[in-house]
């Protein structure tokens, strides 16, 4: 019979992180991120480190402290698949919700690549200006643009 300890094990970590963040434990969320990694958004298809995510991350959620609805998750061995969206009330009235399928690979306890499959199109029409430039900062640190051009 297959061990499934690390697969269960995988899919604890990653769904703490969204339950962290749901607590608003920001920081305890981030420290769930393994610093040696990265995260990838198919806006730009390009990854940057996880310690470039991670301060940006704090900051939106600073802005826009979103929750999570988890509707799905499947995992095996140490690749954790979740389908979610995301809740949160905007800062100049509103509510933001988007949609995302993010997949996270998990090592040695803690989330070490993710890739985010948010509607990008909605993001950067509906996440106020401020967040977003956070966003978009991210990626236009290292690359010197967000979108990516065929």
């Amino acid at each position: 019979m297959p061990d499934h300890s690390g697969t269960a094990q995988a899919k604890a970590i990653a769904c703490s992180f969204f339950e962290l963040l749901n607590e608003g434990r920001v920081n305890d969320a981030m420290a769930v991120l393994d610093d040696t990694g990265s995260w990838w958004n198919v806006g730009p298809r390009t990854a940057v480190p996880m310690t470039t995510f991670k301060l940006s991350g704090r900051e939106i959620m600073r802005m826009m402290p979103m929750r999570f609805v988890l509707h799905g998750v499947i995992a095996e061995g140490d690749t954790v698949l979740i389908e979610t969206e995301s809740i949160s009330p905007k800062p100049g009235g509103g509510t933001y919700n988007n949609r995302y399928c993010y997949v996270l690979v998990v090592q040695d306890g803690r989330i070490l690549h993710v890739r985010e499959y948010p509607d990008t199109k909605y993001a950067a029409e509906m996440l106020p200006p401020e967040a977003w430039a956070y966003e978009k900062g991210s990626w236009e640190k290292h690359y010197g643009t967000y979108w990516h051009k065929d």
